[in-house]
C-alpha cells in the first residue's frame, strides 16, 4: 500500500513542476502598451486559454477561460485599468500531451475546470474548483497588453505557423520540423487540410482553421491513448504504468478533479496491459473515506512511485530518492488501442 500522500505535499510538487517549465520554455512576459483596455497576446506555438484576477470593491474575482490562439491577441478586460494590480493565469489547454505549459506567479487564487466567475476567488468553495498561482500584473497605462512567449522568440506569424505545425502532426500529417517556418512539407499539409476541411477559402492562419485542425486532433484521439475520469466528489491523484521494451514505466501524480477526464497518454496503446493506481483526498489532504472504505483504488502489482511528480523506469526495490512501493491494478487490454479508467465511489 502507498503512503498517505497530503494534498499539500503533492500541490506544493505540482508548483516546483510549474516553476521548472517555465524555466525550461523560458517564457517570459513582456508588458507594453496597447489599444485595448487589457489584452493578451500568445507568442507561442500553442493554444492558450487565460484566465484573469481583479479586485471588486474589495472582493477578489477571477474569470475564465479566454482562448488565444498562436499569433492572436484577445481582448481580456474591457473596462479601463484604474488599479494598481490585476492577476493572470495561463495554461496550454488540455489537447496537448501530459504537463501542461504554465504562465503563473504568486497569487493563489481559484479557477474552475469549465467556464467560470468566482467572487471571492481567495477560497475555493466549489469541489469543481481548485488553487492556482496567478501572476501580478502593474499597468503603467490605461492600456496595457501583456505578451505571453516561449523561449523560442517568435513574432506573431511565426507562433501562428508553429501552432499549425503542431496540430497538423497532432492530425496525423508529417510536417518536419516545428519551427515555424512555412516550408514545402507545412504547405502540402495544410492545404490537403483545408481542402478536406471545405476551407480552402480561409485564411491559412485565421481562426476556422485552427478551429477545424483542433476538432480533427481531438477526434483523433478519442480514438486512441488512455482516458482517466473521477465520478466521485473528491479530488483524485492517479499514476499509470506501461510496457516500453522490457521494463515498466511508471508515471504521476495526475490530478483529476470532481467530474473530469484528463487524457495522459494520447498515442495508441499496444492492447495488451496498462497498470493504474488512484486514491482520493478530502479538503485536507487525507485520503477519503466513504462508509468506512477507503478511496484507493489499488491491485497486487508493486511498482515504484514518490511523493512529488514522477516518471520512474527502473522498477524492482524502489531504493531512488523519496521512492516508495505502490500496489498497482493490472489492466489486461484485450487487443484494445484506446482505454478508460473510471474512478466510482462504493455504494
Amino acid at each position: 500500500m502507498a503512503p498517505e500522500l497530503s494534498f499539500p505535499d503533492k500541490f506544493k510538487s505540482g508548483v516546483k513542476a510549474v516553476v521548472a517549465l517555465l524555466a525550461l520554455l523560458g517564457a517570459v512576459l513582456v508588458p507594453s502598451g496597447a489599444e485595448a483596455k487589457y489584452s493578451i497576446c500568445n507568442e507561442t506555438g500553442y493554444v492558450l486559454e487565460a484566465a484573469t484576477g481583479s479586485d471588486e470593491n474589495g472582493l477578489m474575482v477571477t474569470q475564465g477561460w479566454l482562448q488565444i490562439l498562436p499569433g492572436q491577441c484577445k481582448l481580456a478586460l474591457k473596462q479601463k485599468l484604474a488599479q494598481k494590480s490585476y492577476f493572470l493565469f495561463a495554461r496550454t489547454i488540455s489537447l496537448y500531451d501530459q504537463i501542461l505549459r504554465r504562465f503563473s506567479g504568486g497569487r493563489k487564487l481559484c479557477i474552475s475546470t469549465s467556464d467560470f466567475l468566482i467572487k471571492g476567488a481567495d477560497k475555493c468553495s466549489d469541489p469543481a474548483q481548485t488553487y492556482e498561482n496567478f501572476i501580478e500584473i502593474k499597468p503603467k497605462k490605461p492600456d496595457w497588453k501583456t505578451s505571453l512567449t516561449e523561449e523560442v522568440a517568435y513574432k506573431p506569424r511565426q507562433a501562428a505557423l508553429a501552432g499549425l505545425q503542431r496540430l497538423l502532426a497532432m492530425a496525423g500529417y508529417d510536417i518536419g520540423d516545428i519551427d515555424g517556418v512555412a516550408g514545402g512539407m507545412t504547405n502540402r499539409a495544410l492545404e490537403d487540410f483545408m481542402q478536406k476541411a471545405g476551407l480552402e477559402k480561409a485564411s491559412k492562419t485565421g481562426p476556422e482553421v485552427f478551429n477545424a485542425l483542433i476538432s480533427a486532433v481531438r477526434r483523433r484521439q478519442t480514438e486512441s491513448g488512455l482516458q482517466i475520469c473521477n465520478e466521485t466528489r473528491f479530488l483524485i491523484w492517479s499514476s499509470i504504468g506501461q510496457h516500453e521494451g522490457e521494463d515498466i514505466i511508471t508515471r504521476g501524480w495526475y490530478k483529476v478533479l470532481p467530474g473530469e477526464c484528463i487524457r495522459p497518454l494520447r498515442k495508441p496503446l499496444d492492447g495488451q496491459v496498462i497498470y493504474s493506481y488512484g486514491e482520493a483526498v478530502d479538503d485536507k489532504g487525507k485520503i477519503a473515506v466513504k462508509s468506512g472504505i477507503k478511496l484507493i483504488w489499488a491491485g497486487k502489482h508493486q511498482l515504484c512511485t514518490r511523493n512529488s511528480r514522477f516518471s520512474i523506469e527502473t522498477q524492482g526495490k524502489c531504493t531512488g530518492k523519496g521512492q516508495a512501493k505502490t500496489a498497482f491494478r493490472k489492466i489486461d487490454l484485450g487487443g484494445a488501442k484506446s482505454w478508460t479508467i473510471r474512478y466510482t465511489e462504493p455504494q
